[in-house]
């Protein structure tokens, strides 16, 4: 079931980007599961060649939780400094 809804949202994806440019925002993935952190892998890689981009928003912990997230897509890290 896994790799159907993964297929057919990739798919979905694609066929979108391939009508105009998408973002994907997943805000405190540090709260999220590894089945999402998955798709959207599969998403990045199915839609590399569209004008497709993923940004996420989580804390620091999500090193600890996922070490090498997304590292092979050429990801761009920006640290935020904690408030005053």
């Amino acid at each position: 079931m896994n790799a159907q809804v993964t297929m057919a949202f990739t798919e979905w994806l694609a066929a979108a980007c391939a009508i105009r440019p998408h973002l994907l925002v997943l805000e405190d993935l540090h709260w999220g599961d590894t089945l999402t952190v998955k798709l959207v892998d599969a998403a990045l890689q199915a839609c590399a060649e569209v004008p497709f981009m993923a940004m996420a928003l989580a804390r620091p912990e999500i090193r600890d939780q996922y070490p090498a997230l997304w590292r092979r897509h050429g990801i761009t890290e920006i640290v935020l400094q904690p408030l005053s």
